[in-house]
């Protein structure tokens, strides 16, 4: 079983609102326009995760206890989206 992002798993509920009938179209006009603006972030996030990958493939991480793998994880974190 696969996974999915955050970003997979709000298209996905998005889309599920769409769908509910119980919403008026006024609020489903919304959702479409949630929806478009999280299809195109779903590129930017796939080469997030890809930089990511890349970069701790250039990291020999046996050398590394869980604490510094964490710490350098959060770093790059901070360092590449700004915190939070």
């Amino acid at each position: 079983m696969t996974q999915k992002t955050a970003m997979q798993e709000l298209y996905s509920q998005l889309a599920n609102l769409y769908n509910d009938s119980e919403y008026n179209e006024q609020y489903k006009c919304g959702i479409i326009d949630a929806i478009a603006i999280v299809k195109s972030l779903l590129k930017k996030e796939r080469q997030q995760i890809i930089d990511g990958v890349k970069r701790g493939i250039e990291i020999p991480m046996n050398l590394y206890n869980e604490e510094q793998k964490q710490q350098d994880a959060e770093a790059y974190y901070n360092q590449t989206y700004g915190g939070n």
